[in-house]
């Protein structure tokens, strides 16, 4: 006997927080991520190369554009990453100097 499409949305809302709570407790204990990481570290820069070829054999001045907003981005995190150390760094001074009376 088929089920009825109202029933199966349903019986599916009812097992979200079971779905849920299993989904939550694998992501914590870390376990299913362990491979994810380099395959985004390797993957996201082919990817990137990958889409400026295209765009490349797409128009030419396309490939220009989206190296330019690459470069703007990069830009971005550098000086961000350059800011957090130099407050890093100036916070450890600070707590030394305060620890040294």
């Amino acid at each position: 006997m088929p089920v009825e499409p109202e029933t199966r949305a349903r019986i599916f809302v009812a097992q979200l927080p079971y779905i849920y709570r299993q989904t939550a407790v694998s992501l914590s204990q870390g376990t299913s991520l362990r491979i994810a990481k380099p395959l985004l570290l390797v993957s996201t820069p082919i990817g990137v190369v990958w889409g400026v070829v295209e765009a490349y054999r797409f128009h030419p001045w396309l490939a220009v554009l989206m190296t330019l907003l690459l470069g703007v981005i990069s830009a971005f995190i550098w000086y961000t990453v350059r800011v957090i150390r130099r407050e890093q760094s100036r916070e450890s001074i600070d707590n030394q100097s305060q620890q040294k009376p």
